[in-house]
């Protein structure tokens, strides 16, 4: 509704995917550590400037997992030894 109202009165963020706060990638009840949100923040916008536009990391205890929409898979499988690498950073950071 906020969306198309936004696009009616010609605002250019109307079609844009929503951005929620990179805590929401951390599971509930976790202890909030700002290196590790920088680092998730780093993951997801190298894997944007690899051409992904909707993307996400969340964090599950030793599992780091990147959602992203159903016709961009292919997409994250074809560069699956960069994003390996740099999920190993945002890893050794989490695990801190």
């Amino acid at each position: 509704e906020v969306r198309a109202l936004a696009a009616e009165l010609g605002v250019q963020a109307a079609s844009k995917p929503s951005a929620p706060c990179l805590i929401t990638r951390l599971p509930y009840n976790t202890k909030v550590d700002f290196a590790v949100l920088e680092k998730v923040g780093m993951g997801e916008e190298y894997l944007k400037e690899k051409g992904l536009k909707n993307v996400r990391l969340r964090l599950h205890g030793d599992v780091i997992r990147i959602e992203v929409e159903r016709s961009a898979m292919k997409t994250v499988l074809e560069m699956a030894e960069d994003v390996a690498d740099m999920l190993k950073i945002v890893s050794r950071k989490h695990k801190k």
